[in-house]
């Protein structure tokens, strides 16, 4: 059985009187366009759900274990972080952390990497500091052998870990809006904000 939206798609695209696949492209843009906007009118709520069929097709297709199917999970779990519900969110991210880690040579994989520093994401929002920052921590070294020094998901984690510390009693004399100022001005270059 095919999803609505797919159907609807097809009926548009088998309808035209080319076999030219930029027709379905065509109808498949304008078709998620309007998705993507009847999702934003209904606010964040909307898009939980979104996600969430997202996910069902995925486990049903591809199977729960799929990195796609892993992927829909992570990307649900955001969103009860943005929420405020972040117990829910860290139970989903270590879930889908749990599963990703199972699969055999995977602990390494940037997948799983990125799975780990969304359950510290959730974990730093759900006030648990010392656990988001041992992870942060892990994953931060393993990004930075993995994917190397510079690689915009390393810098992410670093700043992630450096906001977690500076929330945290680990550095009770450091505040994270001072420290661009503090930096500013042991550079010569005076205060900023």
């Amino acid at each position: 059985m095919l999803h609505p939206l797919i159907r609807e798609i097809n009926a548009v695209a088998l309808t035209a009187e080319t076999s030219d696949l930029a027709v379905w492209h065509q109808a498949l843009a304008e078709r998620l366009t309007t998705a993507v906007h009847e999702a934003n009118q209904r606010g964040r709520a909307g898009w939980p759900a979104a996600v969430r069929h997202t996910l069902n097709d995925r486990t049903r297709v591809l199977g729960p274990e799929h990195p796609h199917t892993l992927a829909s999970r992570d990307s649900l779990g955001l969103a009860p972080d943005g929420m405020g519900e972040h117990a829910q969110a860290v139970r989903m991210h270590r879930s889908t952390l749990d599963d990703r880690t199972r699969i055999p040579s995977s602990a390494e994989h940037p997948d799983t990497l990125a799975s780990r520093h969304n359950l510290a994401l959730a974990l730093t929002s759900a006030g648990e500091q010392a656990q988001a920052i041992d992870l942060l921590r892990r994953t931060l070294g393993d990004r930075v052998r993995i994917l190397g020094d510079e690689h915009p998901h390393t810098l992410s984690t670093r700043n992630a870990l450096e906001t977690a510390l500076a929330m945290s009693t680990q550095r009770p004399q450091s505040r994270w809006w001072h420290w661009r100022r503090r930096r500013n001005v042991a550079a010569g270059g005076g205060a900023s904000r």
